[in-house]
């Protein structure tokens, strides 16, 4: 029981949030959030770079009717459902979350035959709940909208099995539910959220919002926080079939990087990664490899909001490299330590 404990305990702290799938346009008090990776809005904006992403929005918009992809969107051949789907992707790209929501659901019914809709839904969803007041207490409207996320995801997977973009939001709406809904949760959870990280990633997807956004980077890199904090305990695979991997979480965020370079989300964990190795190996070279990655990072354009705390938390590491394996975006979980106390 004790070790059940400690398992939940874990199972809570490693929940990351999950990639970005637009540079995000907003700014003010409303995006400050210092929550798991990738998707959440972080401290520190730059005013000339969202005003760029603003302009790539509307330059988006403008050329969706004629842009070749969409006809690769099901339905997309019919000049009404083509006309939802212009309006759903340019108000994601604005931002209007809600409203992209609403268009994505008139267009579902539709396209019975495809999930595409679907994960779509989830990931508004998900984004909205991310950015609501309390969203990690059950109850809170942010919890609804993880609950809505999670429907619209298990939805998209009974029409296509084989959706990989299902499997990710299912992943990040699960990890949220299992923050809000306690400690016990996370055991329940567990393998389902591994497992849907490896069947995402074995499918392979081709999804790309954009050269620095992928399906396929964004399932490594959460499967590489995954296997970073989860230890890697005998028993844990044993009781729930799920262990820490810290070599496969190195190899991980290394395919994140090779298919999106230059972000530094993904290139802080790979710094987090290595000196989690070093640290709890007793490698000194794996942490001053870490420590040259991190610095690296720093040198990085800044694409995200998020990445002002990134770099925060990196600089952290850099310092205090013990505490790399319990990096999140709301601190250093002190895992091994909670595990003690029980």
């Amino acid at each position: 029981m004790r070790k059940l404990l400690a398992l939940a305990i874990l199972i809570a702290c490693f929940i990351p949030g999950i990639g970005a799938g637009e540079e995000s346009t907003t700014s003010g008090p409303a995006a400050v959030s210092a929550r798991g990776p990738s998707t959440q809005l972080g401290i520190g904006g730059h005013p000339q770079t969202l005003d760029r992403r603003r302009l790539a929005a509307t330059q988006r918009t403008s050329r969706l009717a004629m842009d070749p992809r969409m006809n690769a969107l099901p339905g997309a051949q019919d000049p009404d459902i083509r006309q939802l789907w212009e309006l759903a992707l340019s108000l994601e790209d604005r931002g209007e979350r809600k409203k992209a929501a609403s268009v994505y659901e008139s267009i579902a019914p539709h396209i019975q035959f495809s999930a595409a809709a679907h994960w779509r839904i989830a990931r508004m969803h998900w984004r909205i709940g991310d950015l609501m007041p309390n969203n990690e207490i059950k109850g809170s409207g942010a919890y609804a909208q993880y609950r809505i996320a999670e429907s619209w995801a298990r939805r998209g997977l009974e029409i296509d099995e084989k959706c990989a973009e299902c499997m990710l939001w299912l992943y990040a709406a699960l990890g949220r539910i299992t923050v809000s809904e306690g400690l016990l949760s996370g055991v329940k959870y567990a393998r389902t959220m591994s497992t849907l990280l490896d069947d995402g990633i074995a499918l392979q997807p081709s999804y790309r919002d954009s050269d620095i956004n992928s399906t396929l980077g964004n399932l490594y890199y959460a499967r590489a926080i995954f296997n970073r904090m989860v230890p890697d305990w005998w028993w844990l695979g044993i009781l729930v079939g799920v262990r820490g991997d810290r070599e496969q979480a190195l190899r991980d965020i290394d395919q994140a990087l090779a298919l999106n370079g230059n972000r530094i989300d993904y290139q802080v964990e790979k710094g987090a990664v290595l000196m989690c190795l070093g640290s709890t190996r007793s490698r000194e070279q794996r942490i001053e490899e870490g420590r040259v990655v991190l610095r690296e990072a720093m040198t990085f354009e800044r694409r995200f909001e998020t990445d002002e705390l990134d770099l925060q938390l990196a600089q952290q590491m850099i310092e205090t490299p013990e505490k790399a394996c319990g990096f999140t975006r709301e601190g250093f979980v002190d895992v091994a330590g909670e595990a003690k106390k029980l």
